[in-house]
């Protein structure tokens, strides 16, 4: 709690006709996750007086860090989307001048260093959504950070998959919106045109026919004429 809070004195007030003194603080409530925690405000004058005032610190949940959209790639086929974070806790080192005789003053860096954490999903998220890993350690402010997977694998179309990611650290929290989406659809290119048969095609010899010549051999007339029989030529 003392890396979330911090008091100002502001101004103080005396009134000279009752001898009341009003001191102004400013307090600020700054939590990275959601937390009701009771603490203590002591005053204490320079006479040895001590006041003491109860606080009630409450942070209720926050809005989601981020909304992450998967399309799905087909009936129990996986896809994933993939984010890196790291960790938000930070250190201050107090590195003194190496001549201490020196009017030089210290200085102070700030240096960030990893945290553990868990990742999973609230009780109202759907089944078809997986995060790996569930557990490790946050790489520290400055680094890549760590890598966190994302799957998505629907079991049947047109259902609104939706989930909520919760990372969390000790002193810190990040929670996603999920939403699993169908495949776009891409209606077919129909282009109107000629159908075009193909098949095998075969030459062959053919035997031409001289049908003027076979008609001058032919001297009587055929079965199928009404006169069968009958001479083509006649002789005188």
């Amino acid at each position: 709690m003392e890396s979330t809070i911090a008091v100002n004195f502001v101004k103080k007030k005396w009134d000279t006709e009752t001898g009341i003194v009003t001191i102004t603080f400013n307090i600020i409530f700054a939590p990275y996750k959601p937390v009701s925690q009771s603490a203590m405000l002591k005053v204490q004058s320079a006479t040895g007086g001590i006041w003491r005032f109860p606080l009630l610190l409450i942070a209720t949940e926050p809005q989601v860090d981020d909304v992450i959209n998967i399309e799905a790639l087909g009936l129990n086929k996986e896809s994933v989307v993939c984010f890196r974070l790291t960790s938000q806790t930070r250190f201050m080192d107090r590195c003194l001048p190496k001549d201490r005789s020196s009017s030089e003053q210290p200085t102070t860096t700030t240096s960030g260093y990893p945290m553990p954490f868990t990742a999973h999903f609230l009780p109202c998220s759907d089944q078809a959504f997986v995060v790996s890993p569930q557990a490790g350690e946050l790489l520290p402010l400055g680094s890549t950070g760590t890598l966190f997977t994302v799957g998505f694998t629907p079991r049947m179309y047109s259902k609104k998959y939706k989930a909520k990611l919760l990372i969390q650290t000790m002193d810190m929290q990040w929670m996603y919106e999920i939403n699993g989406l169908d495949p776009q659809y891409t209606p077919p290119n129909v282009q109107h045109g000629k159908i075009v048969h193909k098949g095998f095609k075969q030459t062959v010899a053919v035997q031409q026919r001289n049908f003027i010549k076979e008609n001058l051999k032919v001297i009587t007339t055929a079965v199928s004429s009404p006169l069968k029989g009958a001479p083509l030529v006649h002789y005188k």
